[in-house]
């Protein structure tokens, strides 16, 4: 299994409340798996898939990521080789605004480990792809809130990864670019790339191997 989660209960706190938003998530997904989570606005599902990438601990419950357990007393270093091996989409992703899209891209790339050669022809290749091309030489002061998302994504395609963790990845986008990131995503799928896609999209349902809605807390 690359992802097990036991009994995953959270809190969300400030300082005049406290409200339980995951009650008992239980959770087994498969190397290689492309599963999907569904759910309303504010029933968990981004905090779900934090506590996935380790960004958040659980206040209660186990959570198993590549056969390993990791509690909230894991050391740092035990964290960051597991992060290593993951890559998160965030829904409203950062891009350094200094940089043009093709050093912020090369960057992801080169740092994954490749040579400047091969991350430049990986980022051309994904770029064209997602119809991003055209874009590279800008900064991220002139792109949309959808071509954002998909450089932001580029980013963490061209990563290494073992699991890929997408957290409402067409948010911004129209039909057309939806019904292409998500073929892209599915041709990215190998027997070690495992995915989780948080999404509203219908669309995705047709792509993935499961789909689980959350919803009062708990996974169905």
């Amino acid at each position: 299994m690359s992802v097990i989660l036991r009994n995953v209960k959270y809190d969300f706190r400030t300082k005049n409340q406290q409200r339980r938003i995951l009650k008992g998530v239980n959770l087994d997904v498969k190397q290689g798996e492309f599963c999907s989570i569904y759910g309303p606005s504010g029933s968990g599902k981004t905090t779900l898939l934090q506590i996935i990438a380790t960004l958040l601990h659980p206040f209660e419950g186990d959570r198993i990521l590549f056969s390993k357990p990791y509690t909230n007393n894991c050391e740092q270093k035990e964290l960051d080789n597991v992060r290593s091996r993951i890559g998160y989409l965030f829904q409203s992703p950062y891009i350094p605004h200094n940089l043009k899209i093709i050093e912020y891209l090369t960057l992801q790339a080169e740092i994954s480990g490749v040579g400047l050669r091969t991350a430049r022809e990986n980022v051309i290749s994904l770029s064209k792809s997602l119809d991003m091309f055209e874009f590279l030489q800008k900064k991220p002061s002139e792109l949309s809130g959808g071509e954002k998302q998909r450089i932001a994504l580029i980013g963490v395609l061209i990563k290494d990864v073992d699991l890929l963790l997408l957290d409402e990845p067409t948010g911004s986008m129209d039909f057309e670019n939806k019904e292409s990131l998500w073929d892209i995503i599915s041709e990215k799928r190998n027997s070690n790339l495992t995915i989780i896609a948080v999404s509203h999209d219908d669309l995705l349902k047709n792509k993935t191997d499961r789909s689980f809605r959350l919803q009062h807390g708990v996974l169905k």
